[in-house]
């Protein structure tokens, strides 16, 4: 007999060592085993094809903590409830009554030992969210492998993150690959679990009853109001991971947003200012708006630093809070697609110290009358108390269909064309139709916040790096951020029954019975201090 069988033979009989003497049968068992997987693969011979499963019980002690050659079977597993995950060379619950994840190593053909796999959390079961995060482990210097709901095997992150789970049973399997061998582990580990949806098991951020919406006239609309979340120096799409490098800008939305805020951090975290809630996690956000402060005399008053010093002017809150649009934009209304999440874009110029086209930004004063285009105007008007001072930026929404963002964060996407045939379309270099967003501020002038102008003439955006006067009043720079996170089921809710069908659906009603929730204020914090006239540190 060689010395491949030799060693099997051996492991054989240990498993009729009595019960007494188990914790030594177990070490034995593990010394044989691998020994004996080992010694059989150099001899020509694939330990892999023998069954391990009355190890596994063994050495586990217990339901789902069985050892596993490849090929072999892996010990009993226990039933996790209703969110299972499984350990490579056992199975093992993480619901309720979750059992024991597995230990233990298998022996790979070539002659490596296979890493074990271990998926330490996962999502919970059921769930409305749409997103699943897992955290993965070996019991070696291991990558990951990932196989979600039978699409094949992947690379993943030991930390990963998966998007766009639809109502209904989902699974991820993972598996160790060892980093230097590159043995993989033949007993993935599992989860499983549960996704509801948002309208079956109501959630918090919806309300049931609302009207049927009205036709559109101008095709397809979608409305919710935001309140301020906070301001900050930051920007996570131009400036990301550098916080204070930004210029001053107000955020609505979610409030957790700050320069290293991601896609995924937006989708899976945060309370929000806007209707719904947490069914939408997006981030909007503009320059502040900011006006000059005047000693009693008249004269200008000096910051800590020496530079004129200037004020926030908050927009309108409450019912009268920030409106953001989503429009068709096109005219083929079956065209319209679901956004990406994680999309980004920038709308305007901030870097602008010139009129820009009014189709992208527009100012106005509440009191005037708007007969056609050519009434607003490209800067901050002169609005007198008792007034509002308005704002329009929109955004493009013909996407190319591939990139969340470019380096100038405007290439991806673009402005819909006409032409008599097809009317207003995406053209061919972006030909992926999106929902138009569009932000509608408004900011109240009032006896306490004007100057010696006695208007609205001396206010001025963050991002003006120009010095105002008469022929170049503030506001010339208006430009707005967009960072997509919604939920992908109330949005697809919001586009096949209000823009796709062509109605106007105002408030947060998502034309299918269902209203988003009001929008709320953001934390109470303090405003920040205007540094260098907005622009920040330089």
């Amino acid at each position: 007999m060689d010395a491949g069988l030799f060693a099997c033979d051996e492991c054989e009989s240990a498993t009729d060592v009595a019960a007494d003497k188990i914790v030594a049968m177990r070490t034995l068992l593990l010394r044989c085993w691998v020994s004996a997987a080992l010694l059989c693969s150099a001899c020509g011979e694939d330990a892999t094809g023998s069954s391990a499963g009355g190890a596994g019980a063994a050495m586990g002690g217990g339901a789902g903590q069985g050892t596993s050659a490849s090929g072999g079977s892996a010990g009993t597993s226990s039933s996790g409830g209703a969110a299972g995950t499984s350990s490579s060379g056992g199975a093992a619950g993480t619901g309720a009554g979750g059992g024991t994840a597995g230990s233990g190593a298998a022996a790979g053909g070539d002659g490596g030992v296979a890493p074990e796999t271990s998926i330490i959390s996962g999502p919970s079961s059921p769930t409305i969210d749409s997103h699943a995060a897992f955290e993965l482990a070996a019991d070696r210097p291991a990558t990951f492998e990932c196989d979600v709901d039978g699409a094949g095997w992947r690379d993943c992150a030991s930390t990963a993150f998966f998007t766009d789970f639809a109502p209904g049973s989902h699974m991820v399997e993972v598996r160790a690959r060892d980093a230097q061998s590159g043995v993989v582990d033949p007993t993935p580990a599992g989860h499983t679990w549960v996704v509801s949806s948002i309208f079956a098991d109501p959630h918090l951020g919806l309300t049931p009853g609302s009207p049927t919406p009205q036709p559109d006239p101008d095709g397809g609309s979608f409305r919710i109001k935001c309140e301020v979340s906070h301001y900050a120096y930051d920007d996570p799409i131009v400036f990301p991971d550098e916080p204070g490098r930004a210029h001053l800008h107000m955020f609505l939305g979610n409030v957790d947003v700050v320069a290293s805020s991601t896609g995924e951090s937006l989708l899976s975290s945060g309370e929000t200012t806007c209707a719904g809630n947490p069914l939408n996690r997006s981030s909007y956000w503009i320059p502040s708006l900011l006006r000059p402060l005047y000693e009693a005399g008249g004269a200008r008053m000096l910051d800590s630093d020496g530079n004129p010093a200037y004020s926030i002017v908050e927009p309108l809150s409450g019912p009268e809070a920030t409106d953001v649009y989503y429009k068709s934009g096109t005219d083929d209304l079956g065209a319209i697609q679901p956004m990406p999440l994680g999309l980004r874009m920038i709308a305007g110029d901030g870097g602008a110290a010139a009129p820009q086209t009014n189709q992208i930004v527009r100012w106005s004063c509440e009191s005037t009358v708007i007969a056609s285009a050519d009434d607003f105007l490209p800067h901050v008007p002169a609005c007198a108390p008792g007034d509002l001072v308005r704002l329009t930026i929109t955004f493009p929404n013909c996407w190319n269909g591939v990139d969340l963002d470019m380096p100038d964060h405007k290439s991806h996407m673009d402005y819909p064309t006409w032409d008599p045939a097809r009317g207003i379309h995406c053209g061919a270099s972006h030909p992926v139709t999106l929902t138009a967003v569009s932000y509608n501020f408004a900011w109240r002038v009032t006896a306490g916040n004007v100057g010696p102008s006695g208007d609205s003439s001396d206010w001025r955006l963050a991002s003006d790096k120009y010095t105002e006067s008469s022929t170049t009043p503030g506001g010339l720079s208006a430009h707005g951020d967009w960072f997509m996170a919604w939920h992908p089921e109330v949005m697809q809710a919001w586009i096949d029954e209000c823009i796709r069908a062509g109605r106007h659906c105002a408030g947060g009603d998502l034309g299918n019975g269902w209203n988003m929730n009001g929008h709320q204020p953001g934390p109470p914090r303090p405003l920040p201090a205007v540094k260098n006239r907005g622009l920040g540190p330089g």
